[in-house]
């Protein structure tokens, strides 16, 4: 059966203390604010009377009657232009949308929920409880309202921006309904979604108040209460700071069962009221800094000190919750750090094409490392169809502000002849430009072109010097290289023990190609004595890396027993990763297993696949080997 609403509220939130009597928020504030342009659509269901008194939800009705009073009073919408709902249905909430929004071209279109949340036992979709809701659960998909489906209807309007608040469970009660999937919002939506609750998780009451927490915080933020939450007060309440506040305010008040979400945030100033809160306390738990944030500079620079953790402990939360109304104020180095956190999905939803919205605001106000970044958008073609002329000119106006990266990316076009026509001179320029600022990079591609003789006399000596400088800065690459130049002669007196000590240099940083040579080193005896269990150590971390070379030795070395037992599943475990990724003798190694069946049965075809793939890419073996089995 089902669990009563009631009880389990009055057990999740039953440590809820409140010190002094709560101020009011169903009076609205009386400004001079105006939003001709905005239209609204409100709604509160109370009871829903097919399913019974355990799914009321206390003070919905109140909830949304407080709301309707914000928008006409506080924000300034014309009554005629507010749909206020009660027990609606299905049909009556969508025509009431599609009417709100052809009403809010150029403004702000409003959708205020009061009710219960579940999820569609068809899609998982978040779905919102209309008040006719049948008890029949074999029709209740067709009756539930679909979030996405609103917010696209939102998203057709032609209303500058979208806010929906949505206080809602988002838990299961009992067997009827689950709990909803994660909504994902499209990177092209103007619609910001504020739900009161994560998902798997009650939204409440606050009892003393006789409102939703949630609904009660939001309008005490949007009445003044959140003005200078996230920076000085200047008269007006946007999105980030009265999403701060409500957070803040229910934690304080240990409304411990709920944490509101902000999805896809906009710049929105949402109310200009003045009320001030007189019980506004300091947390509870302090932050380890509280610098002043008067400003969207302070701001970042707090921002920072927890996304680098110059001096704190790291927290990419804590960074985002000054980043973010940072970035919605303009700030172009927290736009473009919401950029990289969208790019490599920290916190924030991993999305290229987010992180080129991100980017692009911040390259447009001449952010330099942000026009770097949207360069390597448009020439890797993520987040955006694959444009080489596109990263050409983003790269050009941050390499003219001297941005090293930019510098050697822009070589990197003119040596590929990506988007331009092959040019190593130019690509030698830019490069030169980068690696005299000590960029490590850059230092390496003029030390490969000389190494290679690309626009240049071939010149060992000179890429010796090349590589020696990015290596002096501990770039592991580099260190390979002047280990693979001492270990083959080049422009040096050939020298195994020097080759080893750079190849250990840049084994240790972890990079997988010196691993695979340092451990050669021990396979060989070459300016060590002969070491299989190193070898197979210093193998076993470049394979781990998915280092084809690395994983095909693994596969030999378990293959013929050499220093390890012998275990032909294990060889054919190493060499297929190898071989999958179009190692030549990891493809025949795998052949001459399912020839002979080596710790598996024969199996001639796969043979034949094997080396098929080998001989395709000209290995002589498997062609013979092809030939062998052509009878059998």
């Amino acid at each position: 059966m089902f669990h009563p609403r009631a009880q389990l509220l009055a057990f999740l939130f039953a440590s809820q203390a409140v010190a002094a009597p709560l101020p009011s928020v169903d009076a609205p504030v009386q400004t001079s604010q105006k939003s001709p342009k905005d239209a609204a659509v409100v709604i509160g269901i109370e009871h829903y009377p097919h399913l019974g008194p355990a799914y009321d939800v206390p003070y919905a009705d109140r909830d949304a009657d407080a709301f309707f009073e914000f928008l006409q009073q506080t924000r300034g919408l014309s009554k005629a232009k507010i749909h206020r709902l009660k027990n609606p249905t299905k049909d009556e909430i969508e025509l009431a949308l599609q009417d709100a929004a052809d009403e809010s071209k150029g403004g702000l279109l409003w959708f205020y929920y009061a009710g219960h949340a579940a999820a569609s036992p068809e899609t998982q979709d978040q779905v919102l409880l209309p008040s006719d809701l049948p008890q029949d659960p074999r029709i209740q998909a067709k009756r539930m309202i679909s979030l996405p489906e609103l917010q696209k209807m939102a998203d057709q309007s032609q209303a500058k921006n979208a806010l929906f608040v949505i206080d809602a469970c988002h838990k299961p009660l009992g067997s009827r309904f689950a709990a909803p999937a994660a909504l994902s919002i499209p990177s092209k939506s103007h619609t910001t979604i504020w739900t009161s609750a994560s998902l798997g998780e009650l939204s409440g009451p606050i009892e003393d108040a006789k409102h939703g927490a949630f609904t009660y915080a939001v309008l005490g933020a949007l009445r003044g209460w959140a003005d200078g939450e996230n920076a000085q007060k200047d008269g007006q309440i946007d999105l980030s700071e009265a999403h701060a506040f409500v957070a803040r305010f229910l934690k304080e008040l240990n409304v411990r069962s709920q944490h509101p979400q902000l999805l896809n945030p906009q710049a929105i100033t949402l109310s200009q009221a003045k009320e001030a809160y007189a019980q506004k306390v300091t947390p509870q738990e302090p932050a380890q800094v509280s610098p002043s944030a008067s400003s969207p500079e302070e701001l970042y620079q707090t921002g920072m000190l927890y996304y680098e953790g110059s001096g704190f402990k790291k927290d990419l939360n804590k960074a985002l919750s000054y980043l973010q109304p940072a970035a919605l104020k303009g700030h172009a180095g927290a736009q473009k750090i919401l950029g990289d956190m969208h790019k490599e999905g920290e916190v924030l939803e991993k999305s290229f094409k987010r992180a080129r919205e991100w980017y692009e605001k911040a390259a447009k106000q001449g952010d330099a490392s942000a026009q770097n970044s949207l360069g390597v958008l448009y020439g890797d073609g993520k987040g955006v169809a694959q444009d080489y002329a596109k990263a050409r000119e983003w790269y050009e106006k941050a390499a003219k502000q001297g941005f090293s990266m930019a510098q050697h990316n822009l070589g990197s076009l003119y040596l590929n002849g990506n988007g331009v026509k092959q040019d190593y001179a130019k690509a030698r320029e830019w490069y030169e430009k980068a690696a005299k600022q000590g960029f490590a990079q850059s230092q390496m591609a003029l030390g490969f072109m000389y190494q290679k003789g690309q626009g240049v006399k071939q010149d060992y000596v000179k890429a010796r010097e090349w590589f020696l400088k990015a290596a002096g800065q501990d770039y592991a690459p580099a260190q390979g290289m002047v280990g693979y130049l001492y270990q083959k002669g080049l422009g040096v007196e050939q020298d195994d023990i020097t080759a080893r000590d750079w190849f250990e240099k840049a084994a240790k940083q972890g990079y997988a190609a010196a691993q695979l040579s340092y451990g050669g080193f021990y396979y060989a005896g070459k300016g060590v004595d002969q070491d299989y269990a190193k070898a197979y150590e210093w193998f076993l971390k470049a394979a781990k890396q998915d280092f084809p070379d690395a994983q095909a030795m693994m596969g030999a070395m378990y293959y013929d027993g050499t220093g390890v037992a012998q275990d032909y599943v294990k060889a054919r475990e190493w060499a297929e990763k190898a071989a999958k990724q179009g190692h030549i003798l990891a493809q025949v190694m795998m052949g001459v297993i399912y020839e002979e069946g080596q710790g598996i049965a024969k199996n001639p075809d796969r043979a034949r696949e094997w080396y098929t793939k080998a001989a395709r890419q000209g290995n002589q073996d498997a062609k013979e080997a092809l030939e062998r089995l052509k009878n059998k």
